[in-house]
């Protein structure tokens, strides 16, 4: 008796495993054509089922990011940070970075930053943030010397 009621909470338990894998498939197809937001309906469906892990937070902070919804996109990758920092690769230091640059974070976006071009010192984004550090005062210095107005020649329409 003791037997059949283990070997059902196996079986339970790898439905449920098979089952949450079925849908990042799903997910990282969407992904690929670039359904950022359909990827990212399926992603958080999991991720509420309490799955947790490196890959899922990176493509759920990438769906916010690539969409740029930048506040989003700091909080999971915020989370990716918090729980799998030792895995997480360049590409995700720099996104971390600009997800923090987006809510104004430019602390901590300066030290992921730091990182990224230690990783990366190749990468022409970690040259370019190695050789103006500190941007944020040339910004600032800056303000208001220029007034941006319409000048009236769009339409209401997305003009190219």
């Amino acid at each position: 008796m003791m037997n059949r009621i283990v070997l059902g909470l196996v079986l339970l338990f790898s439905v449920s495993v098979f089952s949450q894998a079925g849908r990042v498939n799903r997910a990282e197809k969407k992904f690929k054509k670039y359904k950022y937001i359909d990827a990212q309906d399926v992603y958080l469906k999991v991720a509420e089922k309490g799955y947790e892990y490196a890959d899922l937070f990176q493509k759920i902070g990438d769906t916010y990011y690539l969409n740029a919804d930048y506040v989003k996109a700091n909080e999971w990758y915020g989370k990716l940070f918090s729980k799998f920092a030792d895995s997480v690769d360049a590409e995700h230091h720099f996104r971390y970075a600009q997800s923090l640059r987006g809510v104004k974070d430019y602390e901590t976006s300066d030290r992921i930053m730091k990182k990224f071009a230690a990783l990366k010192a190749d990468d022409r984004r970690a040259q370019l943030f190695t050789g103006a550090p500190e941007y944020i005062r040339d910004i600032d210095f800056r303000k208001g010397s220029y007034e941006v107005e319409p000048i009236g020649i769009n339409s209401e329409y997305s003009d190219f």
